[in-house]
């Protein structure tokens, strides 16, 4: 059940993500694994999981440094 709740920095994260793995091609899976060592994050998330800020900044981070000029991606 999806919480009605939702805080919106969460809800701004999964459209972020949303579009990382769409552009990347990165499956849900590995994703999770890539930002938290976590296959289910994604599963979580839209089932309601609230992470902490240093979980949604490290998430943001991972993204933008893979996105950076020079940089491999995962």
């Amino acid at each position: 059940m999806k919480n009605p709740q939702r805080n919106p920095e969460v809800t701004k994260l999964m459209a972020e993500i949303d579009g990382f793995i769409a552009s990347s091609g990165m499956s849900r899976t590995a994703f999770g694994v890539w930002v938290a060592n976590d296959p289910n994050l994604i599963r979580n998330l839209e089932g309601g999981r609230d992470p902490r800020w240093d979980t949604i900044q490290r998430i943001r981070g991972k993204m933008a440094e893979s996105e950076e000029p020079g940089r491999a991606s995962a």
